[in-house]
């Protein structure tokens, strides 16, 4: 079980919600919401590590 916290912002002019979840460090939960985050920086392609300022 993954404890996580939940905030949710609205904006209610737009109609817009985001949902933030968190996890303490240390916890399992906060090394399996870094694993996708690691995950996601990497271009499989590339030989090393990706710039991703556009410069």
């Amino acid at each position: 079980m993954q404890e996580l916290r939940c905030e949710v912002l609205l904006n209610a002019d737009r109609g817009q919600h985001l949902a933030v979840r968190t996890a303490e460090p240390g916890r399992e939960s906060y090394e399996r919401l870094r694993l996708p985050r690691a995950i996601g920086l990497r271009d499989p392609g590339a030989p090393g590590p990706v710039d991703r300022t556009g410069a």
